[in-house]
Order: structure tokens, then sequence, then C-alpha cells
């Protein structure tokens, strides 16, 4: 769980907004009771579960990387960085080998 200055981006209210949804009609539909966690998700204070976030995006019909679309665009940074380590790193194993 993020700590209590994390704040995780979202567009999770657009979207219900959109589909013309309160929470309460959301929390109904996914199988949640406190429709209050939804606002807690929407206002980024916490995540959905893997089944609550395909719940949603069935919901919102919207694809589930598309709520979280700068949380998504972080990780695709973060990962594109880190292959070019990985590369670089498979190329100084494999000069060591060869050289070796």
């Amino acid at each position: 769980m993020p700590g209590a200055e994390e704040h995780i981006p979202n567009d999770g209210r657009c979207f219900r907004e959109l589909s013309q949804h309160d929470l309460k009609d959301v929390a109904f539909l996914i199988g949640i009771q406190n429709p209050n966690r939804i606002s807690e998700w929407e206002q980024g204070k916490s995540k959905p579960s893997m089944d609550n976030l395909i719940k949603l995006s069935i919901v919102y019909e919207v694809l589930p990387d598309q709520m979280y679309y700068n949380l998504r665009a972080k990780y695709v940074k973060e990962i594109a960085e880190r292959r070019e380590l990985l590369e670089e790193r498979k190329r100084s194993e494999q000069d060591l080998e060869a050289g070796g």
C-alpha cells in the first residue's frame, strides 16, 4: 500500500462519469459493499485489486491500463530504461566470455 503522501493518478472518475454511474451504482455492479472504496481509488489514495480493476474496466468499457494511463506511462519508461541496462549487461557478459 502506498504511503499517505503518494498519489496514484488515474482517470477512474472521468470514466465513471462518462458511464453515467454514481459510486453506489459502480459498487453494486462490481460487487463491493462500500462505495467509498471506489472514491479512494478515484482519488488515488489506493489501488483496486486486479479483480476489481478488471471489473471496473468492464463497467466503464475501457481497457484496464486506460484507467491508469499515467501510471502505465511511468512503467513503460521504467521498463524501457531497464531493457537498455539489461542489453548493456548482456553485451558486457558476452565481451568477458569472448575475452576470457
